[in-house]
């Protein structure tokens, strides 16, 4: 008869990037990119493109398309990522001004003490 193996089980960070060992900073900015990628590629699929149609409407190479597709992160910058979600049509950069306007109208500014 054959013992059998508990299995223990970590409560997630809610950040995979975290979980793996990534840095703070980097492991958001993976997140980040990573949700990126993944609009994209919902994006690209609710459009029914092929990779060309999609290299071709974004302005890359069918081979950066493929890289989107399989999800190779460690190609893909924040800024590029960007860019392809406002020729999407999400206006992130609108919204960021928004989200700013916001936050500068809500919070009174702060003095950060200077050193002498």
């Amino acid at each position: 008869m054959t013992a059998v193996k508990k299995t223990k089980f970590t409560k997630s960070s809610s950040n995979v990037f975290n979980d793996l060992g990534f840095d703070d900073v980097e492991a958001r900015n993976l997140q980040f990119r990573s949700h990126l990628m993944t609009l994209l590629v919902k994006y690209i699929e609710h459009k029914d493109m092929t990779q060309k149609e999609a290299a071709e409407f974004f302005n890359v190479t069918q081979p950066r398309v493929s890289n989107l597709v399989h999800g190779k992160i460690e190609v893909f910058g924040v800024g590029v990522l960007l860019e392809m979600m406002e020729k999407a049509g999400f206006k992130i950069y609108d919204k960021v001004e928004k989200v700013a306007d916001t936050f500068f109208k809500t919070n009174k500014p702060s003095r950060i003490a200077r050193a002498a």
